[in-house]
């Protein structure tokens, strides 16, 4: 099935790219890459043995058996809608929030529509042997059927990826948990550089730091599981140490109190599993007063 396919790439972004080199890493054909911006396609299309630049989407879905859509989500509907689709193709989008129906152009016209979004990252890839180690234990949601679920299937297995199916209602809690555990999460760890900015280190200083304790405790989550890896005077239920840290965020960096006292409650199931008792209660007890006494903040950060 790997080498029948001709496939077709529209958008090479960080996705687009990312996908392209993977799926050649492991032997699929990648014939051809068209983008709204030709500069990337064509840069895209020489790295790979075999590939074309296109200039039109149509001319892509025509040389095509399998064609890819990884544009930001506003335009592939656009997209989709501008090509002569056959009901000999399969037609493919990565957006993680969108449903099949971004596809109903392609739909109308009898190609087969799916969706395959990686639950990751593509941040900092540049080159195949990265794309490749990047798919490892990926999770893909995927969204289609007869033969182009099985195609995709094979695609993802072939990644090193594991597939998950999802009801179209529940993609955007889907998507929610891919913004909190990447984009997010790295909107915490700016957050934490600004303590060490008001400490007097460099962000640079406070960054290498922070990223070091970071990455073992993602180590830790992936070889202990998630709550044997949490720490903090809440875990122990050590109020005296809680209040010092909130004591000493209110009254030098204010603006991250609310943020931290979010994050605290966010821990309180987790907390549950650690004590008992009076611990507990006085764990519950102080948080409480914080949070009463703290009104939301906007956050600019720096």
């Amino acid at each position: 099935m790997r080498m029948s396919l001709n496939i077709g790439l529209i958008g090479a972004g960080t996705l687009g790219k990312s996908l392209a080199l993977g799926l050649t890493m492991v032997g699929y054909r990648v014939a051809l890459v068209a983008s709204r911006t030709p500069s990337t396609a064509k840069a895209l299309a020489e790295s790979i043995p075999g590939c074309r630049y296109v200039d039109s989407y149509q001319k892509l879905a025509n040389q095509s058996d399998l064609v890819f859509i990884t544009t930001p989500d506003e335009v592939i509907s656009k997209i989709a809608s501008e090509v002569q689709w056959t009901a000999s193709q399969g037609v493919v989008h990565c957006s993680g929030e969108g449903s099949l129906n971004l596809l109903l152009p392609a739909a109308h016209l009898g190609a087969r529509c799916g969706l395959m979004h990686p639950f990751q990252t593509f941040a900092g890839v540049y080159a195949a042997a990265q794309a490749l180690d990047r798919f490892q234990g990926t999770t893909f949601a995927l969204e289609a059927d007869g033969w182009l679920l099985e195609a995709l299937e094979r695609i993802v297995s072939d990644l090193g990826g594991k597939v998950v199916k999802l009801k179209s209602e529940d993609r955007g809690l889907y998507h929610a948990s891919a913004v909190m555990s990447c984009g997010y999460l790295v909107a915490l760890l700016k957050a934490s550089t600004e303590i060490w900015e008001n400490l007097g280190f460099t962000k640079e200083e406070g960054a290498l730091a922070i990223l070091t304790i970071a990455k073992a405790t993602i180590e830790n989550a992936l070889t202990l599981g998630l709550e044997k890896s949490v720490t903090g005077p809440l875990m122990r239920g050590d109020v005296e140490t809680f209040t010092k840290d909130l004591e000493a965020i209110r009254s030098r960096l204010p603006h991250l109190l609310p943020l931290y006292l979010a994050l605290s409650r966010a821990s309180v199931p987790l907390v549950r599993c650690r004590i008992r008792g009076d611990k507990l209660r006085h764990v519950e007890e102080r948080l409480a007063i914080f949070l009463e006494e703290t009104p939301p903040h906007n956050y600019s950060g720096r």
